[in-house]
């Protein structure tokens, strides 16, 4: 978000706005990560009837991920790891014995299987590309225009579901109907009096 306002910020130095006009949207993470989803499937996600420890065993043969050995304690451990934009769903989490854990550290997988790339391979299968774009634009979704209205301007908001709709009825432009979200000084001023006669 400061990034938007450094930016927002920038652009108001160097050209006279009457306003801004932002397009937000929500992601639907587990469509993109398999778009072919659907029925019961999507609605329970890919841990249902399972606990997250459970499925990593099966799904890793009960095997340390690095060396291949089965007994012994085995532990989670991120593929991509929370130092470095990885997240805590099964796909980035692989099972290691403590020894391997505590060599790899906060290091990426690829860097601490560099030299192994078959075993890299193996432990890669597994994990899928990370969301942490998609979350962040989920996330910032309500925020950006309340952030975008702290420069004093009008602020209008077109949501991704407008722009899909309008692109394939080949109604309106790309940016739809935009709502607005701050209403003119004008308006405000009427409602505060209108309400203020209720009372």
């Amino acid at each position: 978000m400061e990034a938007v306002g450094n930016f927002a910020a920038k652009i108001l130095r160097l050209a006279p706005l009457a306003g801004f006009a932002a397009e937000t949207a929500r992601f639907d993470m587990q469509r993109m990560l398999n778009p072919d989803i659907s029925g019961v499937e999507y609605r329970q996600g890919e841990l249902q009837g399972y606990e997250a420890r459970q499925r990593l065993l099966e799904r890793e043969g009960g095997k340390c991920a690095c060396r291949g050995k089965k007994g012994g304690p085995l532990e989670a451990g991120h593929i991509v790891p929370k130092a470095k934009g990885g997240v805590g769903r099964v796909s980035n989490l692989t099972l290691a014995c403590r020894a391997c854990n505590l060599e790899k550290g906060a290091m990426d997988a690829k860097d601490f299987l560099a030299g192994r790339p078959e075993v890299l391979m193996r432990v890669t299968a597994n994990a899928r590309a990370t969301l942490k774009d998609a979350a962040a634009a989920g996330s910032t979704r309500k925020s950006l225009p309340a952030r975008l209205e702290g420069f004093g301007l009008p602020v209008e908001a077109a949501y991704g579901c407008q722009t899909s709709c309008n692109r394939a009825t080949g109604l309106g432009s790309a940016w739809g109907s935009p709502t607005p979200l701050t209403p003119p000084a004008s308006a405000r001023s009427r409602g505060s009096r209108a309400r203020a006669g209720r009372a």
